[in-house]
């Protein structure tokens, strides 16, 4: 694979930015460690690369080398200690492919260095400046190219720095190459195996019944597969409910109400749970929607379902209150209000099949043949 020095470096250059800043002391170097540990990421292993790779990759392999040098040029920590503090901000890094990328970006900022590509500021630059092919343009290529090895398309520690006259003829890799090679499939395997023990350190969350979320969407597909024209009929639904918390600093300052939902029916069923949770307003004694929201709710047959139904913050509600009860001056400075209750019903192909409240009053709300005043004119 042949890189022309004319379509690398000086593109690289045009996507590069430079973003060290002079810095003294552990503060500061734990301020470059941190900006540096951005640009570290374990990049992407794929077996098929993207047009973009090496562009962004060089461009990334750039960015490092910079901050490399700013911190070695204003007597900050060397690359080494830098790259070591940086990567200890990145646990998606494991160790050894923090130490062969290490030893990759080290690589290349001393080969960056030796031939001159940075400028009195410390402004990378890519014509060469130092030695016999002074004046040449330098070029970044790949140590393993992709056609040979494609995970490793977009990983900065499989891209060196070399003046013209050492650039790559062919894709067949020396000894030196394949001993890198060797060393970045390593870290795929260090991946591998990361990820395996991550897996068994954070399992996935279960549900009451031992089942991930896909285990129980798959199971449930299946389920309704088996009961066929069942699925349709009107199940049997018991629902009840209770405040289980007011607002406090655990509550974020809300109300909730559990809402309890069991399907006794024989088939699985597929449910609206619609419910309000109300308020009254202290000076006029207005009730008041705080929040409404009709959810899906799916059940197995004989499942007992808890959903949580919170309200916003108590404080979201103070212009609500100042508006029903029509403050003005001090009494508006503090508007007051109590949780009212709820009132909670669960439909099946819109019609209603049960029902729950806090108290009758509120049940009323409920009831289609309510002549008084209706949930959906309440503010």
């Amino acid at each position: 694979m042949r890189l022309s020095p004319s379509a690398t470096l000086p593109a690289v250059l045009a996507v590069c930015l430079l973003f060290c800043l002079p810095a003294h002391g552990k503060t500061a170097m734990n301020k470059r460690a941190r900006d540096l540990s951005a640009l570290l990421v374990a990049p992407r292993m794929s077996k098929k690369p993207k047009g973009s790779d090496f562009e962004k990759t060089a461009a990334r392999l750039v960015n490092i080398i910079s901050a490399l040098d700013d911190s070695y040029r204003s007597n900050g920590p060397d690359p080494d200690d830098l790259l070591t503090t940086a990567f200890s901000f990145r646990e998606d890094v494991g160790d050894y492919e923090r130490m062969v990328t290490s030893r990759a970006l080290v690589d290349a900022w001393q080969m960056a260095r030796n031939l001159g590509l940075f400028d009195k500021e410390g402004i990378f630059q890519s014509e060469i400046s130092l030695g016999s092919e002074k004046g040449q343009m330098a070029v970044i290529e790949y140590i393993v190219p992709p056609s040979v090895q494609p995970e490793f398309s977009a990983h900065h520690a499989n891209l060196r720095i070399v003046p013209p006259n050492q650039q790559r003829q062919s894709d067949e890799l020396n000894d030196a190459e394949k001993a890198i090679q060797d060393q970045l499939v390593a870290t795929m395997d260090e991946r591998r195996k990361l990820a395996a023990l991550h897996a068994i350190e954070n399992p996935p969350e279960l549900n009451e019944v031992g089942r991930t979320p896909d285990q129980e969407k798959a199971y449930w597909k299946q389920k309704v597969a088996e009961a066929g024209d069942n699925f349709e009929k009107e199940p049997k639904i018991i629902l009840e409910a209770r405040v289980t918390a007011t607002p406090s600093h655990m509550s974020k300052n809300r109300w909730r109400v559990t809402a309890e939902i069991t399907n006794l029916s024989h088939h699985p069923t597929e449910v609206t749970l619609e419910y309000h949770l109300l308020g009254i307003s202290a000076k006029k004694n207005q009730h008041f929607i705080l929040k409404t929201d009709r959810p899906t709710v799916q059940l197995l047959n004989g499942q007992e379902k808890g959903i949580d139904l919170w309200t916003a913050a108590s404080s979201k509600y103070k212009d609500k209150v100042i508006m029903i009860d029509g403050l003005t001056g001090k009494e508006a400075k503090n508007p007051k209000y109590s949780f009212r209750g709820y009132a909670i019903r669960v439909e099946h192909e819109g019609k209603t099949v049960a029902t729950y409240a806090s108290d009758r009053r509120l049940m009323s709300y409920l009831e289609e043949d309510n002549d008084g005043v209706k949930l959906s004119s309440l503010p």
